[in-house]
């Protein structure tokens, strides 16, 4: 059967093709394997002898792929309407917005999009991209009240709640926030407690 094969971190910069062969070869079991992010991190071509399925890669990078593997991807659409859903639920809202990063990949953007469509019966939302310098409160205190912000990750959601706290917007009184990942280290360290999606 197949495997979990979790060997391989996120964001890693020194990932070669041939440590990649070379891990999967050292394996006992040759009957499969799951990787997690593989094609993202090399520019090669990528062939193995043995079945593989790749999480998580985006759907471009199926191009330089060798044919014999399956991609299984997050429906980043449908983390985006449930986010809209969850805080529909908790009544109306005067604005929504959602928040990206600059360099924010294709998958964020498909979270924005079914987002806003999904909110309120596609009232208008607002977007922010966050740079270092970006002036999240100003951006927050600028949103009429009360306000529902989902972010593209719990990265950007924490920092939403630590410019609301710095603009003495009160949460969730005036502001409800929701992100994604359940990064339960984000979510508890923040103020108050995060609310977020674990894709799955």
């Amino acid at each position: 059967g197949w495997k979990l094969f979790n060997w391989l971190p996120i964001f890693r910069s020194d990932i070669t093709l041939e440590r990649v062969q070379k891990e999967l070869a050292d394996e006992s079991n040759r009957r499969g394997k799951v990787a997690t992010d593989l094609v993202y991190h090399t520019n090669d071509r990528v062939t193995f002898d043995i079945p593989l399925v790749v999480v998580g890669s985006r759907e471009n990078e199926t191009r330089k792929t060798d044919s014999r593997i399956a991609f299984v991807r997050i429906d980043d659409a449908e983390i985006g309407q449930f986010g809209a859903e969850r805080l529909n639920s908790f009544g109306q809202f005067a604005s929504c917005a959602f928040l990206l990063a600059p360099e924010e990949p294709e998958w964020a953007v498909l979270r924005a999009k079914s987002f806003s469509r999904e909110f309120q019966h596609g009232k208008r939302c607002r977007f922010f991209m966050r740079s270092g310098t970006g002036d999240l409160d100003v951006w927050l205190r600028g949103l009429p009240k009360p306000a529902a912000v989902m972010a593209a990750n719990d990265f950007l959601a924490f920092a939403v709640l630590e410019a609301a706290r710095a603009a003495r917007i009160p949460v969730p009184q005036s502001l409800a926030v929701i992100g994604v990942d359940n990064d339960s280290f984000l979510c508890d360290m923040a103020k108050p407690p995060l609310t977020s999606i674990l894709p799955d």
